[in-house]
């Protein structure tokens, strides 16, 4: 806490509705959490989903700009303290775990997020929160509950990022009949805590199926990759500038969009490399200089450097994870196993999706940040374990 009124100071950014809801997004959140409390109207139901603005609503109702800084203050603290726990937890070792979260919080667009009422930070403390819960039950990992109460937080973090939602589904229809599917045979009544935890999802596909005459939970997804990825190869292919473009691939349907990127596959690729190099390797802080006239050049520059070593850090533990994976599951620690998938997976997943959008600078990456600190930290600790013992330990040993 005393760090972050420190950086508070340092930065000096502003509690106030202005600065907190500067940002488009925020302001659709706002406007979804008015329609949902007092029925005004509005589009962005289509893109946002209804969990984080029911709580930028209620936060506000309560304390106004004040009460959303609060909850965000509060997630946060959340998010790093899950960080150290999940680490100590896996490792035994305070120094890798203090170290870790200290790395979270030095991440000055993570920091500056909880000034805005944006999505990053309630996400980053939902990653967290569930690298917690399997680190803590991970030798539970083959109960239907386990596999319950993971749909339950993938289904929040679907309601918050859409983005998750295709890890929720392939935990539901592929994890689940490959591993819990007898598990859940055996005992019949345990699909009740699945259905419970699948609830909070209904709403939202209720609310497209009934408002916007879509399937899902949100169009963001599609709307993303039509008016960023698509739209700027269909202007460069067409010679047409990036407004012109997303007006006319518009109305295009689903099956043109894919030819067109089929027959210019070359060009497509060449940019969603080139956005992932941006998004990924070459952004700076994109909330440091989000408002006017409240920008923080040394901070920018510091979150380039801490970009680009993040990016490092992905190329070098990537063949360390999987291998540390394998050797899990052929040694039967397949709890473990569990964490270090679920994590690499977020992980990647996450930052191969940067590729569809532009001008978004650190802002996709950020709330996974939690996810890889505590990925290559614990991947360390245990190959540090494996040279000194030949075999990867199956319980924690003091650090």
């Amino acid at each position: 806490m005393l760090f972050y009124l420190f950086m508070a100071r340092a930065l000096d950014l502003p509690v106030t509705e202005a600065f907190m809801f500067f940002s488009a997004d925020a302001r659709d959140y706002r406007e979804v959490g008015e329609w949902l409390t007092h029925g005004t109207a509005t589009d962005a139901t289509a893109l946002r989903p209804y969990l984080y603005p029911v709580i930028v609503a209620v936060a506000a109702a309560l304390g106004g700009s004040i009460g959303v800084w609060a909850m965000q203050l509060a997630a946060w603290l959340v998010c790093i303290i899950c960080v150290h726990l999940t680490v100590l937890i896996i490792s035994g070792c305070r120094w890798l775990a203090w170290i870790t979260s200290s790395m979270v919080m030095l991440n000055l667009s993570l920091f500056a997020l909880t000034y805005h009422a944006l999505t990053e930070v309630f996400t980053a403390m939902l990653l967290s929160v569930m690298l917690l819960f399997i680190a803590r039950n991970h030798d539970r990992w083959a109960f239907p509950s386990f596999f319950s109460w993971i749909v339950l937080q993938l289904g929040m973090l679907s309601l918050v990022r859409p983005v998750f939602f295709p890890l929720l589904l392939a935990w539901l229809f592929v994890v689940g009949p490959l591993y819990y599917y007898h598990a859940f045979k055996a005992a019949p009544k345990t699909i009740v805590l699945l259905v419970f935890a699948l609830l909070p999802v209904v709403p939202q596909v209720f609310i497209m199926r009934v408002k916007h005459d879509h399937w899902g939970i949100s169009t963001v997804g599609e709307s993303a990759f039509r008016n960023y990825l698509f739209a700027e190869g269909y202007g460069k292919v067409n010679g047409v500038a990036l407004n012109d473009a997303r007006v006319k691939v518009r109305d295009l349907s689903v099956i043109e969009v894919r030819r067109f990127v089929g027959d210019h596959a070359g060009t497509f690729l060449g940019l969603y490399v080139n956005h992932l190099d941006r998004n990924i390797y070459r952004p700076d802080g994109f909330s440091l200089e989000m408002v006017p006239e409240h920008e923080h050049p040394r901070a920018r520059v510091f979150m380039l450097r801490s970009n680009k070593f993040y990016t490092v850090l992905h190329v070098v533990a990537f063949l360390p994870c999987t291998w540390l994976f394998i050797v899990m599951l052929r040694r039967g620690e397949k709890g473990r196993a569990v964490l270090w998938g679920m994590a690499m997976v977020i992980t990647w997943f996450v930052l191969l999706t940067c590729g569809i959008s532009f001008w978004q600078r650190d802002r996709l990456v950020v709330p996974v940040v939690p996810v890889f600190l505590v990925l290559y930290t614990i991947t360390v600790d245990a190959l540090m374990r494996l040279r000194r013992s030949f075999s990867v330990a199956p319980g924690i040993e003091a650090c």
